[in-house]
């Protein structure tokens, strides 16, 4: 009985702590993409003050960077709980999927729902590691698009701010 309460326990952090970390990268995702509208807004109507856009660039890279050195090892620990229980739930797929052996002809057989639930909780594993993975990458793409705007800014307009 113990044993199955520790397995549950486990099983509840394991997804609390992969949701978490989806939903902190989306929080990042939309503050950067916030700050990305308003550049290219500005841009776009010729009345850019760099000086408030750096400003609010370097609270939002503080930001991140605050969030990274607060999760950084809860993300690492996650994704290599991910890849384990993807590598374990493969192992059990093949395994159970496929013939053991040479006992004389009578291979194990297994049942569809068995197949069913083993391959559809490594699809539901795969998929949600990727979109774990996917969306805290997501962040650093969503930081670096400010400086794809810098890189056209007009001479005229290239001032400390800018650099």
């Amino acid at each position: 009985m113990s044993l199955q309460v520790v397995n549950l326990q486990a099983t509840f952090l394991w997804n609390v702590t992969d949701v978490m970390i989806m939903c902190i990268s989306i929080y990042l995702i939309s503050y950067l993409q916030d700050l990305n509208k308003i550049i290219y807004d500005n841009e776009k109507s010729k009345s850019v003050r760099w000086e408030e856009i750096r400003l609010l660039y370097s609270d939002l890279v503080a930001l991140v960077k605050e969030v990274d050195s607060r999760f950084c090892y809860l993300v690492l620990l996650s994704f290599f709980t991910n890849l384990f229980f993807i590598s374990l739930q493969l192992f059990n797929t093949l395994i159970n999927g496929l013939p053991l052996g040479n006992d004389g002809g009578n291979k194990k057989s297994i049942s569809a729902l068995h197949l069913t639930y083993y391959i559809y909780s490594f699809v539901f594993l795969m998929t949600r590691a990727s979109v774990m993975c996917l969306l805290a990458a997501n962040v650093h793409r969503a930081a670096q698009e400010p400086l794809f705007v810098v890189g056209y800014v007009p001479a005229s307009e290239y001032t400390l701010e800018v650099s």
